[in-house]
């Protein structure tokens, strides 16, 4: 709360700030072309930073997906599948969101400001690109596991029964697999399982890094 009470307080003044400039501008008769460039010069230096404080909070978003499919990971894969899905998703218009501010070099001189919020723009946009590629790995070993199950000729509508049972019993899909198949099914799903784990460790640790 205190953190989004700081954003609006900063956008609260930098209107203030820029409509003190427009009425001073305003009182120039006629208003001069170096005024209006100068203008047009602070709309752009504040309220890009604006802009990408949202992408980067639509970034955040996409990671919070990706904890939640590790929350259920052990419960209901399919779900978690879809969370992963959706995070890729929002990587995707992440990626989209910075590519389209992204200035090309030489077509203009940045000023310090500009040149700052182009840097950070880079930033989050190598970042979102590598979570996406991790989370496209994470969904396809979860899909793994699913794939695993669906070979002992058990519908998909009865898996997802099954993983529903998961749920209402607050059992893992471990013990689940090992009572309704056991033997080499098991075997393979504890595997994958064992690698999922070590692929969201993995991720934790990359997402500390950056």
């Amino acid at each position: 709360m205190p953190d989004i009470e700081v954003r609006v307080k900063s956008l609260g003044e930098n209107a203030k700030e820029f409509q003190k400039d427009l009425l001073s501008a305003l009182k120039e008769t006629p208003v001069s072309e170096t005024r209006l460039e100068e203008l047009s010069e602070k709309i752009g230096s504040i309220w890009p930073e604006s802009d990408l404080k949202n992408i980067e909070l639509l970034e955040e978003s996409a990671y919070l997906k990706v904890i939640e499919a590790r929350l259920g990971r052990n419960f209901n894969p399919i779900e978690s599948g879809q969370s992963l899905q959706n995070a890729i998703e929002i990587y995707d218009r992440v990626i989209n969101l910075c590519s389209d501010r992204i200035i090309e070099e030489g077509i203009k001189e940045l000023s310090p400001e500009e040149d700052e919020l182009q840097r950070r723009i880079h930033l989050l946009l190598v970042k979102a690109q590598k979570s996406k590629s991790n989370t496209e790995l994470l969904k396809i070993k979860l899909n793994q596991i699913v794939n695993t199950v669906l070979k002992e000729d058990i519908s998909r509508e009865e898996l997802s029964s099954l993983f529903e049972l998961t749920t209402d019993y607050n059992l893992k899909m471990t013990y689940i697999v090992a009572d309704a198949f056991g033997g080499k099914t098991y075997r393979k799903f504890s595997r994958v399982m064992r690698e999922i784990d070590e692929l969201f460790e993995e991720y934790d640790v990359w997402q500390k890094q950056e």
